[in-house]
């Protein structure tokens, strides 16, 4: 069932009653305290996304925070 806030999507895990791909930001805490577990993917493959800029201009800031987001998602 989709849902639409992660804190909806935490409960229902919480309760057993089902599993999320979340951001670890937003479960820091649950997994600090026990409240959920981190479960390895070995054999699910990960979504995939795609990520666009769209600008008006092209400033070296600019330049830089791109060259910045295409390290990042290499990994």
């Amino acid at each position: 069932m989709p849902v639409t806030q992660i804190e909806i999507s935490k409960r229902f895990i919480e309760k057993g009653l089902g599993v999320s791909y979340l951001p670890l930001s937003m479960v820091r805490e649950e997994l600090k305290h026990q409240k959920m577990i981190e479960v390895k993917q070995d054999k699910i493959l990960s979504p995939t996304s795609f990520t666009y800029v769209v600008t008006k201009i092209e400033t070296p800031e600019l330049k830089l925070f791109i060259s910045f987001l295409t390290k990042a998602f290499e990994k």
